[in-house]
């Protein structure tokens, strides 16, 4: 028969774990990986004292012992390996929505063994974070809206991910492996992409008279500012607009109009006969000051027309704004 003691282990085999083959002679024992997971009935790693007694069935006092010692090594001290799940580098648009990127849990043999995560991350120039790290060291929340200059000085954050790996049945194991995983965030502009910014001008422009040859300079009242509107948030990190004005297609050269960009006015001052009794279309267009269209061709603009018509002097008087 088979006696059993597991000395400094709190929680030995049963004696029913081993079946003993008559034929063979022979103890077999078994334990799936469930016993090394099991917080009920577990198998512990570590060395087991069996103690095999022979009895003479007609004699029983005759009696001779054997004991060998039975070693459950602890398959996650350390494991096989660890290998980093995959991770993507993430491009965030600075003031877009918040969002978590999530790295997959690591793959470890035996599948049992289990892993502490930590997470280290490089911060902006200014020492600020646009990446707070969850509990889980895995799942990270992606939200930035204090500035562009991250955006303009191409910086970027790196987050590196570290397995290692522990075992259950001992705060100090003999040996660890690791394993980690690395991944950039960058940052876009908004004020370059019109997906996040637009620019609007007045629903109405004003429309202008004028008579030329009679040696007046008339100022027209102010065009309305356009507006920004951003999206998903609101926000002014694209500062401030700039405007430029057009006559008949091409840039005001003051005759027949003068534009100030600074107030949004225009000015008319002509003595061209070849403008009397006709209509002209001139426009305003307005863009960042910070983010021009020809430097950054998806940055937004957008343009507004309106007429002014040309009388003669000959005629009688006429108003010289009309809406």
């Amino acid at each position: 028969m088979l006696d059993g003691a597991t000395p400094g282990l709190d929680t030995p085999i049963p004696l029913s774990a081993f079946v003993y083959n008559e034929a063979t002679k022979k103890f077999t024992f078994n334990a799936d990986s469930s016993k090394y997971t099991d917080s009920v009935n577990p198998y512990p790693p570590g060395d087991y004292i069996l103690t095999i007694r022979g009895t003479v069935d007609l004699a029983p006092s005759f009696t001779e012992t054997e004991t060998i010692t039975l070693t459950i090594p602890d398959l996650c001290d350390p494991p096989l390996s660890i290998t980093p799940s995959l991770v993507t580098n993430q491009v965030y648009t600075i003031s877009d929505t918040p969002y978590t990127y999530t790295v997959s849990p690591f793959s470890v043999i035996p599948t049992f063994c289990e892993v502490d995560y930590s997470t280290t991350k490089t911060n902006l120039a200014d020492s600020t974070s646009a990446v707070a790290i969850q509990e889980s060291q895995l799942s990270f929340d992606i939200d930035y809206i204090s500035s562009l200059v991250p955006a303009i000085n191409n910086e970027k954050q790196t987050m590196t991910i570290v397995a290692t790996s522990k075992t259950k049945y001992s705060a100090a194991p003999s040996s660890q492996k690791t394993a980690s995983a690395s991944f950039d965030l960058r940052f876009l502009n908004p004020c370059i992409d019109t997906n996040f910014v637009a620019i609007a001008g007045p629903a109405d422009m004003p429309n202008y008279f004028y008579t030329p040859e009679t040696s007046t300079v008339v100022l027209y009242p102010s065009v309305s500012a356009f507006t920004v509107t951003t999206t998903p948030r609101t926000h002014s990190l694209c500062g401030g607009l700039s405007y430029t004005a057009t006559f008949d297609g091409s840039p005001v050269d003051g005759d027949p109009l003068a534009f100030s960009a600074a107030t949004r006015t225009f000015t008319a001052d002509s003595d061209d006969t070849s403008l009397v009794d006709t209509s002209k279309t001139y426009a305003v267009r307005a863009e960042f000051t910070n983010w021009p269209v020809g430097t950054y061709s998806g940055a937004p603009s957008a343009m507004k027309t309106g007429t002014i018509d040309f009388g003669d002097a000959c005629d009688s008087a006429s108003p010289t704004v009309t809406s």
